[in-house]
């Protein structure tokens, strides 16, 4: 899933086999901990919801094989080796929805750089804008 803070986009992973979430932040390594920890406060207000909300929605009725967790769950940060790491501030929406968009196939992490950025923009524009044109009249 895709969470924004202080006009930053990252992704998020729930992991409901191992109780924690992971955050892909771009610019985890570009900013001191105080930053980052202004960041995240809303996935440590998530981390400390999710047991309840799993537990209140049935989640574990029907998943019976996972006992549910009574406490907060664990935070972990990927690090560089499988997380691009931006050098602008401009990059975090297009590198998110890549992000996601590897988690999801589970592929492996493709060479994100700010060099190729600027096509991975294009790509998600072309894609965004095939979606816009009109449909043809079949009845013409």
């Amino acid at each position: 899933m895709a969470c924004h803070a202080s006009q930053h986009f990252y992704p998020l992973v729930i992991d409901l086999v191992k109780y924690e979430v992971c955050i892909f932040d771009s610019l985890s390594n570009s900013t001191n901990r105080t930053q980052r920890e202004n960041r995240y406060l809303n996935t440590l207000s998530l981390r400390r919801i999710l047991p309840s909300i799993l537990m209140l929605s049935g989640f574990y009725d029907v998943r019976k094989d996972l006992k549910p967790l009574n406490r907060e769950w664990d935070l972990r940060f990927r690090d560089k080796n499988y997380c691009f790491t931006q050098e602008d501030g401009l990059s975090c929406g297009p590198f998110s929805l890549k992000m996601m968009e590897v988690l999801v196939s589970r592929r492996a992490l493709p060479n994100i750089t700010e060099e190729n950025m600027k096509f991975i923009r294009r790509g998600i524009a072309e894609r965004i804008f095939s979606f816009s044109k009109p449909e043809k009249d079949s009845t013409k």
